[in-house]
Parts: structure tokens; C-alpha cells; sequence
């Protein structure tokens, strides 16, 4: 009945040492391993309403949510993934916990533009949960386990084998936590979890082709009788357990059918009762609001007034439900409210039901130093017309205000006026004091206003004096901050202190590298030091250890544009350091003219012997850029240095072979003719047609024998090309039953039989079959069918594992080969080869090896060693184990490929062929860069 009390339960005084004592049971075996979830769209939280005629965008600047979580407020949780190829740089982003505020933005942007957690406008992480696979998640509610598990949110992460318990705190208008390891084991690939009715807390494991499984995690200890004790069907209701799931919902909605017309006044009687616990109270008016009758505007008037913050703050939520005139009055009221997350409620219903007050009550919100409170003030604030409160905020003293008032104008109503007079005063401001926090914000505030004013950097020169005045700072994220903003207003010279920063150990390499990635973005208003002293700091930063998969590359990237604008003698300087320089030098032989002089071509030389038994994929790279200025030069020297190359390094010969190709004629014949056994598809192609142009044949049968079976191998991509080199070195014309490349072919290799009857026969065309598909077969499909939808097969390179090794553009991970511009690189048929029989040729940086550990365990896959003589080794599920230094008991070397066979036949050819559209398609404009300079030059 009304004003009816409901007693606290007895604490679960039970031991907390080992609460989970056996072994797990499993209930289930799966072997597909299908995990579920919820995936949040595109980035972002949308809000929906039951009957779909109402969608609200919540929250943003998402990296990859599996899972949602509402706790018993009604707040909301995720989990986001990592970004674990950015290891090593200033934006890499751990797995986070954020608490999703309505406006939210968590920060998450493609590349390297990720919001640092400094940000103003990024919303703070609840906490960090570091390296990991997020996936599900679930709020446990239940009565079953001790007290120090209830109301704790269990979150699921896949990679790392382990489910970790949350229990957060409020910390002001937001939410900080702890997380602790609740369950970990080896392996334990969890994929989602659920609370289910006898309070056991259920997960599934599977996915990516592993075994899967049901099992579940009770507690064996004694549960207080008091815990269960219901006097009343209301009592049930109230503390039943996990009300969120759909199964308590059935229940409930029959004990309010049991209680009947009593149920509006007693439920309102449990609310508003001051002496029943406030976590009742709560309970109460959610379930008001979830089974009805909604609570009233008197109600929540009434309440609003109430001692515990909670039910303020619910209150004030509510208010922006029931959203009628009283409504209004009781928000404008918690406004001003004592505790910053009642404040926080209210903007967020303000925000909901479009109404705003006046700027004077929104003032202090905005001063707020809790970045949580003060961003729903800000978002409620770009609602409001701008010409209201404008001059207001760029004359307020108060610099907080100005900072979140000056956001909130350029991020809704931004101008080149407003934009001149945000400058201006911010710029005044900094000649004063300013405590790091505020001199941050102001930098950040900054760097909007001149994206979103699209202020011109030459017609602000004082601003951009005055910033690079800052520079150095003490603080290593003021430093990252000037430095956008250098980049962005073109300061290029700094009187040596660049330099001097470059130098000093006393600056974190991460630091050095995100202020040269940023200011190489100047390019020609450089001085020639800086231009250099940032090219050296990038370059010798590629050798940092625990970095992730993209981190050379964004060097490499970064380089290359910094190398655009070097001048001559620069060019000199870079070419002389080649060995240390490798990106810059690859880069800055784009720069030489088509003649090379001799002191040029004795350089590069020089640069090429220098780089001998250096085992880098930079320095590689340029070794075949090498070879491609040498054979453009034409020169008689470059060609003599390149067939000594030929002679002393087999395992190069391929790549020498195309740059001799491009004078096939003289003493460089000889030496085509001799590598037709090993070239690959495309090198093979292009020498098959030069060799057919050159008035030169061979006597020797293997040589005849050599293009006929290259041709069998290239197929299409030069079979025809095979046929006509034999027709000219022959001086023969066959008759041919049919027109295909194949069946010509296979005249010739009738012919060679008849010709030389003493050599062995060839046996060519054949590919092994080691899984579902042999290589044949497939091209066989594609050549009939064409290739597939590009679109369609990058939705196959995450299903078959594809993406958890390699990347492509901007998708999956770069752990194995990069696939950006495999296209360029190989043919269909390689590719397919490399596929299907992954351990036939092994790249000597991808080899796998077998690690043992000391308590006899053996790991193998691909293995990056850690500072720690410890491995993190990449298995072929695509799982990464860590192994620490002092656990390794032996490395060996693998034969086998960390790629496992058979990733292709869980798909059809039609797939396979989609799948290959995507992997060979010409390469993404973004990433031209990384793209193999000989392959530019030469082919």
C-alpha cells in the first residue's frame, strides 16, 4: 500500500577468496563457433522508439561496439575495440569502457586523426581495459552472487581468453572504474554472455572457425535466505532479479497482473517513500515507466526536491519523457541543482524535448571542470540561436566559458567572423597565465576554429607567431596540440628548436614522431634544417620496438611527403644517407632526372652494396628501386652492375631480370634467356615479349622447353605471349586445332616431344590440390566467369580469416604481408598459389617458428619478438598469444606457413572469384604511396 517500506537484505557475508570453485561445465559444443552480438552502426548509438517513428542519433566517434549495457540507472555502457596496428604511436587507443552521454563524441576517426583522450570534445573513458577483442557484454542483476559481483558489468574479450568484472563508480556527472580479471583461461575465445534465470552467468566461446561452446559460472557458495525473501508480490517485483532480461520481463508483467488495481498506488508508494532504499525507489519508477502508468508531472515535481541525488537525477531524466509544462519548470529548477550529474540529466532531457533555457542558467555548467557535465551544456548550448548568447561569450573573463561557448559556435553556427574574433581573443588570453588544462582546451578550440571558419593560415601570421613562440612545451600533449596547428598555419622555421627537440632523450619517441608526421606537412615554407632533421627523425624511428602493423607505414607515408620538396643539393645529402634514409631515398629518386651522371650512378651503386644482408622490408624497397633508375638510366655501367648482380644474388634475380629487360638486346639476352624458369607471372610477361623482339634464338632445347612451360603457368596473363616467342625462335608455323592460348600451348609441347624425343617430357598445367580447389580449377571458373564483385569479396576477406593477418587498404591487420597493391606485385594464379598452398614459398620475415616453453607448452606461428626476449605469437586462427621472456625454453623454425591451407573452401567459386575481385583490384588512391617503386617505374 502507500508509503509500504522495503527492507535492505542482509549483506552476503560469505568467503570471497575463491567464489568459483570447479570446473567450468560446458553445456553445449558448437563447432562453427557463431558468436552473437549487438553491433553498433556505423560509429555510432541511435535511440528508437517501440513503434519505429522515432529515431534519435545518440552518441558518436565509435571504433567497433559488439555490445551494449544499460545499468540499474538506466546509463548506458560499451565497450570499444582498439585500433592494435597503431601500437606505438601517440593515437593509438586502448580498449576503452565508455559511459554513452547523450552528444557524446568517443573520438574514433580513420588513420591517424583519432582524438587523443586530452580532448575537449572527446568524452572521457569510464576506464581502459588495454590491449583485447571487446565482444559482449552483459549488467548482472541477479541475487545469486556475493554482493561484490552484484550490479557489476561482466564484459567478454575474445582475444585476450578472459571475462573482466566492472564495477564502477560515479565520479561527478560521469563514471570511473577498475576493471579486474573475473575468469581468464587458455584459450578462452568468449564471444557473448547472458544472466539466466538461477542466476549463473552464462558465455559462449567460438568464432573465426574454432570450437565453440555453451558454459556457465555459478556460485557454490550459501546464499542468505534473507536474499530471497519476498513478503509480497510488490517485494518480487522490486528485487526481482536481472529485470532487464526478457524473461523477468514475462514475470513481472504477471505479478502486476497478480497485484492488480492496487498496482498504481502501490508503486507510487514504494517511489516516494523516503525510508525504502533508493536503489527500491529507482526500481519504482522504472518500472512505472516500463509497465505503466508513467509517473505523473506532479510526481516528478515532487520528487524533484528529494534528498537522494539518485532519484534527482532520475527525475530529471524522466522530465524529458513526460516533457509537459511542469515538466519544464522542474528541469530549469535541477538546473541548478548541487550535484553535477542531476545537471548533466537535465541538459540531456532539455536536449531531448528541444527546449532550452536561458544562457545565464547554463553559465556554470559550462565553467564546469567536469568534462562530462560541461559537454551536455555545450551540446544544449549549440541548440540555442547563436546571435543570443555570441557576444557573450567572447567577452566573458571566464575562460571556461569561452572555451565551451566558442565550441559550441563554431560547431553549430561557425563563420569567418566568428572565427577572426575567437582567434583573437583566445590569442590574447594565452598572453596571460593559464594552467596546462586550460591552455590545452584553448589550443583545441583553436584548431576547430580554423577548420570550421576555414581561416586562410596567411592572414593570420600574429597567430601563427605566437604559437610557434610555444613551442617546445613541458608538456608533452600542449606539444602535440602546437603542432597541429603549426602544420595547419605553416610555420616552418623555428630558429633551431626543432632541431634541438629532435635531439633530446628527454622527449618520448612518440612525441618526436607525431611532431615530425605533422610539421613534414609543411612541405616548401621549411627550412632545409627542418626539412632534414624531420626526415631523420622519421627514418630512425622505424626500428622502434612493440610497434603495430601500420606504424611503418605511416613513417613511410610521412617521408615520402616530406621528401617532395627537397632541393638539389638535399638530394644529395638524402642519396649520400641512403642506408639510414631508406623511405627518403626511395622517395627522392623520383626526383632525378631520366640521364643520371656518373657521380650519381657510382652513389647509388655505392648505396646498393651498402644495403647488402640488411633484412628490412625500407631498405628492400629501395634495393628495387635501385634497380629500377639503374635500368632507366640505360647507361653501359648501370647495365654491367646490374648482370653482376644477377651473377652474386640469386634470391634477386627475379626483380634484376626486369630492370636488364629494359635493354634485352646485347650482352643482356643471355641472361633473360636464362631466367625464363624462375620469373613470375608479370616479370615473365613482359621479358616473353621483349625476347620476341630481339633478332636473337637459342639453340639449346631446355630454353625452348623453359617458355613453354612459363607460358602454362602464366595462362592468360601472357600464354599467348609464350606461343609467339616459340613461333619466332622455332621459324615455325603449327597448325593449330583451336585459337586458346592452352591449346596452343599444348601443340608446342607435342612439337618439343617430336623435336627432341631424348628430353624428358614436360609436364606442365598442373597444379597440386591441398584443399577443396586446386588452382587450376579456380582460374578455370574465373577465366569462364570473370572476376567477381569487389564489393561483395571484401565482405569474404573478413569471413575466411583474410583480415586478421593482412590489410588491404584500410581493412583488416597488417601482421602478415600487406595486400594493398598485391595486385600490382602478382597475378591471379600466383595469388590463388599463395592461397591455397600457403607453406610452397615462404618469405624469409614471415617464417614461422615453434616456441617452447618452459613448462612444456608449444606455440607456433608467426613470431615477433619482444625487448623482454619474450614472442607474441600469431596463430593460424588468427588468435595472438603473448609469451614471456622468461617462459620461452627453445625456438625453432617452422616449415609450415602461419597461414593455415583450406581458408578457401568454406567458399564457393562464385565467392572465391568475389573474393579475388577485392584482394587484385587497383589500388586505393590513399595508399599509392606504399605502392613498389620499381613496380612504378618499371612496369
Amino acid at each position: 500500500g502507500n508509503g509500504s517500506q522495503l527492507v535492505e537484505p542482509v549483506a552476503d557475508t560469505s568467503p570471497y577468496s575463491n567464489p568459483f570453485e570447479g570446473d567450468l561445465i560446458p553445456r553445449y559444443e558448437d563447432p562453427g563457433g557463431h558468436a552473437a552480438g549487438i553491433k553498433v552502426p556505423g560509429g555510432t548509438v541511435i535511440r528508437m522508439s517501440v513503434d519505429g517513428t522515432k529515431i534519435e542519433r545518440v552518441a558518436g566517434g565509435i571504433r567497433n561496439a559488439y555490445d551494449l549495457v544499460f545499468d540499474d540507472r538506466g546509463e548506458l555502457f560499451i565497450h570499444d575495440s582498439d585500433m592494435e596496428s597503431d601500437e606505438g604511436t601517440t593515437w593509438y587507443r586502448p580498449t576503452m569502457v565508455f559511459h554513452v552521454a547523450d552528444g557524446a563524441d568517443f573520438g574514433w576517426r580513420s588513420g591517424w586523426s583519432k582524438f587523443p583522450q586530452h580532448f575537449i570534445d572527446q568524452s572521457p573513458a569510464v576506464c581502459e581495459t588495454g590491449r583485447g577483442s571487446p565482444t559482449g557484454a552483459v549488467f548482472y542483476q541477479h541475487l545469486q552472487f556475493p554482493v561484490r559481483y552484484q550490479n557489476t558489468i561482466f564484459l567478454a574479450d575474445w582475444s585476450e581468453g578472459r571475462i573482466l568484472a566492472l564495477r564502477k563508480l560515479q565520479s561527478g556527472a560521469g563514471y570511473v572504474a577498475e576493471p579486474e580479471v573475473f575468469l581468464k583461461g587458455r584459450p578462452l575465445n568468449v564471444c557473448d554472455l547472458a544472466v539466466a534465470e538461477d542466476g549463473a552467468l552464462y558465455f559462449c566461446t567460438g568464432g573465426r572457425g574454432t570450437s565453440g561452446g555453451v558454459f556457465r559460472i555459478i556460485w557454490k557458495g550459501e546464499v542468505p535466505d534473507q536474499m530471497l525473501a519476498f513478503e509480497s508480490d510488490l517485494a518480487k517485483i522490486i528485487r526481482h532479479p536481472q529485470p532487464q532480461s526478457a524473461w523477468a520481463r514475462q514475470s513481472i508483467a504477471a505479478l502486476q497482473k497478480s497485484i492488480g488495481s492496487n498496482w498504481q498506488t502501490s508503486i507510487e508508494g514504494v517511489a516516494t517513500e523516503s525510508r525504502n532504499p533508493t536503489k527500491f525507489r529507482l526500481r519504482a519508477l522504472q518500472l512505472m515507466v516500463l509497465y505503466g502508468p508513467p509517473p505523473t508531472d506532479a510526481l516528478l515535481a515532487k520528487l524533484a526536491t528529494d534528498p537522494s541525488t539518485d532519484i534527482r537525477a532520475q527525475v530529471a531524466r524522466l522530465c524529458g519523457i513526460t516533457g509537459g509544462e511542469q515538466a519544464i519548470t522542474t528541469l530549469n529548477r535541477l538546473l541548478s541543482d548541487s550535484h553535477p550529474v542531476v545537471r548533466r540529466a537535465t541538459c540531456e532531457s532539455f536536449l531531448r524535448m528541444g527546449t532550452e533555457p536561458d544562457f545565464e542558467s547554463l553559465q556554470p555548467l559550462l565553467s564546469s571542470l567536469d568534462r562530462v557535465e560541461a559537454l551536455a551544456a555545450r551540446r544544449l548550448l549549440e541548440r540555442m540561436p547563436a546571435e543570443s548568447y555570441s557576444e557573450k561569450v567572447i567577452a566573458t573573463e571566464d575562460i571556461r566559458v569561452f572555451i565551451q561557448g566558442s565550441l559550441a559556435l563554431m560547431t553549430a553556427a561557425p563563420t569567418l567572423e566568428r572565427a577572426y574574433e575567437i582567434l583573437a581573443r583566445g590569442s590574447n588570453l594565452m598572453e596571460g597565465f593559464l594552467n596546462d588544462q586550460d591552455f590545452i582546451d584553448l589550443l583545441r578550440l583553436m584548431e576547430i576554429t580554423l577548420v570550421q571558419g576555414e581561416v586562410v593560415p596567411e592572414r593570420v601570421p600574429g597567430l601563427a607567431l605566437r604559437i610557434a613562440n610555444e613551442f617546445p612545451s613541458g608538456s608533452s600533449s600542449i606539444n602535440q596540440e602546437l603542432a597541429r596547428l603549426m602544420a595547419y598555419l605553416e610555420v616552418g622555421n623555428l630558429d633551431g628548436r626543432l632541431i634541438e627537440y629532435f635531439k633530446s632523450e628527454d622527449q618520448p619517441l612518440p612525441d618526436r614522431v607525431h611532431v615530425a608526421m605533422h610539421l613534414q606537412a609543411v612541405g616548401e615554407k621549411l627550412t632545409d634544417g627542418n626539412r632534414l632533421a624531420i626526415i631523420d627523425c622519421l627514418e630512425s624511428a622505424r626500428t622502434a620496438p612493440d610497434v603495430g602493423g601500420s606504424y611503418a607505414l605511416y613513417l613511410k607515408q610521412a617521408v615520402e611527403n616530406a621528401a617532395k620538396t627537397l632541393t638539389p643539393d638535399q638530394l644529395k645529402q638524402v642519396l649520400a644517407s641512403g642506408k639510414r634514409w631508406p623511405n627518403a631515398t626511395l622517395a627522392a629518386f623520383y626526383q632525378l632526372p631520366e640521364k643520371l651522371d656518373q657521380e650519381t650512378v657510382d652513389t647509388i651503386i655505392a648505396l646498393d652494396q651498402s644495403l647488402i644482408g640488411v633484412d628490412d622490408s625500407a631498405s628492400e624497397q629501395l634495393r628495387l628501386g635501385v634497380i629500377a633508375l639503374l635500368a632507366r638510366n640505360h647507361g653501359a655501367y648501370s647495365m654491367k652492375y646490374l648482370r653482376e648482380l644477377w651473377q652474386k644474388e640469386e634470391k634477386r634475380r627475379n626483380d634484376i631480370v626486369i630492370g636488364l629487360a629494359q635493354q634485352p638486346d646485347g650482352e643482356n639476352w643471355p641472361y633473360l634467356v636464362s631466367s625464363l624458369p624462375i620469373l613470375d607471372d608479370l616479370t615473365g610477361q613482359e621479358v616473353v615479349q621483349k625476347l620476341a623482339d630481339i633478332p636473337r634464338r637459342p639453340r639449346d632445347p631446355q630454353h625452348f622447353r623453359d617458355v613453354i612451360e612459363l607460358g602454362f603457368r602464366m595462362r592468360n596473363n601472357g600464354g599467348s605471349d609464350a606461343v609467339k616467342l616459340m613461333e619466332f625462335w622455332s621459324q615455325e608455323k603449327l597448325n593449330y586445332p583451336a585459337k586458346d592460348w592452352e591449346t596452343q600451348l599444348r601443340t608446342w609441347q607435342s612439337w618439343f616431344q617430336q623435336k627432341w624425343p631424348e628430353q624428358s617430357v614436360i609436364v606442365a598445367g598442373q597444379t597440386q590440390k591441398t584443399g577443396r580447389y586446386s588452382v587450376d580449377e579456380l582460374l578455370s571458373h574465373i577465366e569462364e566467369n570473370g572476376l567477381g564483385d569487389a564489393q561483395r569479396g571484401q565482405h569474404f576477406f573478413t569471413t575466411a580469416q583474410c583480415a586478421s593477418c593482412h590489410q588491404l587498404g584500410s581493412v583488416g591487420q597488417n601482421v602478415g604481408p600487406d595486400l594493398t597493391s598485391v595486385g600490382f606485385r602478382f597475378s591471379l594464379r600466383e595469388t590463388l598459389e599463395a592461397t591455397i598452398q600457403p607453406s610452397k614459398t615462404i618469405p624469409d620475415r614471415y617464417q614461422s617458428k615453434i616456441v617452447l616453453t618452459v613448462d612444456g607448452q608449444q606455440f607456433s606461428g608467426m613470431a615477433v619478438s619482444q625487448s623482454d626476449g619474450g614472442f607474441v605469437i600469431l596463430q593460424s586462427s588468427g588468435k595472438r598469444i603473448r609469451i614471456e621472456g622468461g617462459d620461452v625454453e627453445e625456438v625453432k623454425t617452422s616449415n609450415l606457413s602461419a597461414m593455415p591451407e583450406g581458408l578457401l573452401d568454406q567458399l564457393s567459386p562464385s565467392e572465391i572469384a568475389d573474393l579475388m575481385a577485392f584482394i587484385m583490384q587497383s589500388q586505393p588512391v590513399e595508399n599509392q604511396a606504399a605502392k613498389s617503386s620499381a613496380t612504378t617505374q618499371i612496369r
